[in-house]
């Protein structure tokens, strides 16, 4: 059709791109969303959100959320985008415990465990249970397969007895 005297203009809608820093958090944990492509935005569900109309809000979900934020054109076009962002427990904080020689962790299921000095991490020492070889301060840090992590307490250990034994090595036995 032809209409003189009327000009159409017909405008995009905004190339709007949404995403989250890091869409997978643990409980407490903060992400910031980004939105771009538009020249005004509104997120929604605002409660927790540190702001609604601004491009990059914190977002501080107690629950697993999908975020929408609306952006608008200079033109006053408007089109919406999603972010998801998943939010997992931490696992429940191990308690280290002390046998002998041996240092021992409350067992979980479905976390991985990794034991620390106070040097570091002890390469190998993975399991629930660890046998210190020298004296040290000893905990392990639980992980589930979220990422979430929970730190043991810290238990001091005395190693006594023979550490070191070489093979083929002489043994003089002297009988009175």
């Amino acid at each position: 059709m032809n209409f003189p005297g009327y000009t159409v203009n017909v405008n995009p809608y905004p190339n709007l791109q949404a995403s989250a820093n890091d869409p997978y958090l643990c409980t407490g944990e903060n992400t910031t969303l980004n939105a771009t492509g538009a020249t005004s935005y509104t997120w929604s569900p605002a409660t927790t959100l540190s702001c609604t109309s601004c491009q990059h809000p914190v977002a501080t979900p107690t629950s697993t959320t999908t975020y929408t934020v609306v952006g608008i054109s200079s033109a006053g076009c408007s089109i919406s985008n999603t972010v998801h962002v998943s939010v997992a427990a931490y696992p429940n904080t191990p308690v280290v415990t002390q046998s002998g020689n041996s240092l021992s962790s409350t067992t979980q299921t479905g976390v991985s465990y990794q034991w620390y000095d106070q040097n570091g991490i002890i390469n190998g020492a993975t399991q629930s249970t660890f046998t210190p070889a020298s004296s040290g301060t000893y905990y392990v840090i639980v992980k589930n397969s979220s990422g979430c992590s929970a730190t043991s307490n810290s238990v001091g250990i005395s190693v006594s007895g023979i550490n070191n034994i070489e093979i083929n090595s002489s043994i003089n036995v002297f009988v009175d």
